[in-house]
C-alpha cells in the first residue's frame, strides 16, 4: 500500500482521467479520509502539465466555502533522482453526483432544482470573489451530499486576468456545457461559468440536454448554427425560474447575470412559494426551505430554435464581464469517450482548396475528421505539419505517409469542383495539450482551413 507525503496512504482509486488520478486515503497523522490526486508518473516531466498542478493547488485552496471542496495539502513525490509527481490532498466528499442522479431519475421537481442551484450559485460566487473561475461546471462535477452541494474538481480554473493564454485552437473541457465564447475559441469569464450553470438548471426541469447529435463533432456543429437555447414549457415552473434560466444562456455574456444575482432571486423565488422552512429529506441538499412537493412535468421538446434577436434584460440582471481569462491552465476530467468519426462540409472559398480539421484527444491518442474540397486537374496530395510528438498510425480510404512533422495524404483521382474527401486519422500523441495541426496545403497550394481541437479525456463513470 503506497504512501504519499509521509502522511496519506492510498487505499483504492475512484477515478480516473486523462492526467491524473483520484484515490481514496487515509491521513494516518489526523486519522481521516481524504481524497488524493495524483499526475499521472509519464507526464510528470511535462512543464505544462505541472504547471497546471500547481495552478489548481492555488486556485481551490483560496476558496474556504461549504459549497466547495477543501484543500487540505499540496506536495510532489519523489520519482528517480530528478522527477517530482505533483500531488493535491482534498476532503473527500461522500455522495452522489448529479449526473448520477439525472441518469437515475430524469428531471426532478423545480424546488429540488432550484435548491441545488442556488448552493453551486453560491459556490461560484465565491470563486468569482477571488477571480477563480471554474470553466468545467457540469453535473458530473456537482456532489449531492446528505447535507449539501458540493462544487469539486477545479481542474480546469484559472485565474482572472492573471495567466498568459495556452495554444490557440486547442480548448479544454466539456463541450456539452461550454458557453458559446468558449465553442468560438475566445477567452472566457466568470460568465461561462453561469453559461454552463445555465444549462445544468435545465437539464435538471426537462431531464436532458438540447442537442441532439449522436456525436461530438455533430454536437459542435449543431451548437454552432444554433447558439441560442430556449428552455421548454415545463409544467408548473415559476415565471421567474424560466426568465433566470433563459438569462444565464444568453449567447452575450454581459446579457448573463452574476452567480451573486442567481443565488438572491432563486432564494426569493423559493420563499415566495415555499415560505414555511422545515428540516429537508437527506437526499435533498440542504436549504432553509421546505422539502419539495411533487410536481407533474411535461415532456420537453427539443425543437432547434431559430436565431432570435436577444431581449436585453433589466438593469439589474445585467452581468460586468470580468477581463480577459487565459486558457488551458487544469488538469484534465474525464469529460467523454473520443469522437465517432464523421465529417461535414468545410467552408468553401475562392480558393484551390477548403479544410476542415476536427480533432479529439484522449490522453496519449487522438481521432481526427479531415474533410478536404477544392478542384485541381491532377490527383491531389495534401500535405501538413503535425504539432511535435503526435504520430499518425491509421488513415483511412486513402494512402498516407509521415516523415517527421510532415504528414502526407495521397488520392488517386483529380479534386472535381465540389466534391468532397472525409477521411478519419487516428494516433498517438505526447501531450494533450500540444498546438494543432498547421500549413494545410493541397499539390502545393495553401488551403482555406478550420482547425479545432478538443482535449477528451475518459468517459465520466457516473
Amino acid at each position: 500500500m503506497s504512501t504519499v507525503g509521509g502522511r496519506y496512504r492510498l487505499m483504492t482509486e475512484v477515478g480516473t482521467g486523462g492526467m491524473a488520478s483520484v484515490w481514496r486515503a487515509v491521513d494516518a497523522r489526523l486519522d481521516r479520509t481524504v481524497a488524493v490526486k495524483l499526475l499521472r508518473p509519464d507526464l510528470a516531466e511535462s512543464p505544462r502539465a505541472r504547471e497546471r498542478a500547481e495552478i489548481e493547488a492555488r486556485a481551490a485552496a483560496r476558496l474556504v466555502h461549504p459549497n466547495i471542496a477543501v484543500i487540505h495539502d499540496a506536495g510532489h513525490i519523489r520519482r528517480g533522482l530528478r522527477g517530482r509527481v505533483p500531488y493535491l490532498v482534498m476532503e473527500f466528499v461522500d455522495g452522489e453526483t448529479l449526473c448520477q442522479r439525472l441518469s437515475a431519475q430524469g428531471s426532478m421537481p423545480w424546488q429540488r432544482a432550484a435548491r441545488i442551484t442556488v448552493q453551486i450559485a453560491d459556490a461560484l460566487a465565491a470563486a468569482h470573489l477571488h477571480r477563480v473561475v471554474h470553466r468545467d461546471i457540469k453535473p458530473g462535477n456537482i456532489i449531492l451530499t446528505p447535507s449539501r452541494v458540493k462544487v469539486v474538481d477545479f481542474g480546469l480554473a484559472a485565474f482572472v486576468g492573471v495567466l498568459p493564454a495556452g495554444p490557440a485552437g486547442v480548448l479544454l473541457g466539456t463541450p456539452e456545457y461550454m458557453a458559446p465564447e468558449q465553442i468560438r475559441g475566445e477567452p472566457v469569464t466568470a460568465a461561462a461559468d453561469v453559461y454552463a450553470l445555465g444549462l445544468v438548471l435545465l437539464q435538471m426541469l426537462t431531464g436532458s440536454l438540447p442537442w441532439t447529435a449522436a456525436d461530438r463533432h455533430g454536437l459542435l456543429q449543431q451548437r454552432r448554427r444554433f447558439p441560442h437555447v430556449r428552455m421548454p414549457p415545463v409544467a408548473g415552473v415559476p415565471a421567474a425560474i424560466v426568465a433566470l434560466c433563459e438569462q444565464c444562456l444568453s449567447e452575450d455574456p454581459q446579457w448573463r447575470p452574476s452567480s451573486r444575482h442567481i443565488a438572491r432571486v432563486v432564494r426569493e423565488t423559493l420563499a415566495e412559494h415555499d415560505p414555511d422552512p422545515e428540516t429537508v429529506d437527506v437526499s435533498v441538499p440542504m436549504t432553509v426551505h421546505r422539502a419539495a412537493r411533487s410536481v407533474a412535468t411535461a415532456p420537453a421538446s427539443w425543437a432547434l430554435p431559430t436565431r432570435q434577436r436577444l431581449r436585453r434584460p433589466s438593469r439589474r440582471t445585467v452581468a460586468t464581464a470580468i477581463a480577459i481569462l487565459a486558457a488551458i491552465v487544469g488538469w484534465i476530467h474525464p469529460v467523454g469517450s473520443p469522437l465517432t468519426a464523421s465529417a461535414s462540409d468545410p467552408p468553401t472559398g475562392s480558393g484551390v482548396c477548403a479544410i476542415r480539421y476536427t480533432s479529439h484527444r484522449s490522453s496519449a491518442t487522438f481521432t481526427a475528421d479531415l474533410a478536404i474540397r477544392g478542384r485541381t486537374q491532377k490527383p491531389w496530395r495534401l500535405q501538413f505539419t503535425a504539432p511535435a510528438g503526435q504520430h499518425v498510425t491509421a488513415v483511412t480510404a486513402v494512402a498516407w505517409s509521415q516523415t517527421g512533422a510532415q504528414v502526407a495524404l495521397t488520392g488517386t483521382e483529380p479534386l472535381a469542383s465540389g466534391q468532397l474527401v472525409a477521411v478519419t486519422l487516428t494516433g498517438e500523441l505526447q501531450q494533450i495539450d500540444a498546438p494543432p495541426p498547421g500549413d494545410f496545403a493541397v499539390n502545393g497550394v495553401i488551403c482555406e482551413r478550420s482547425v479545432a481541437v478538443f482535449a477528451v479525456a475518459q468517459p465520466d463513470t457516473a
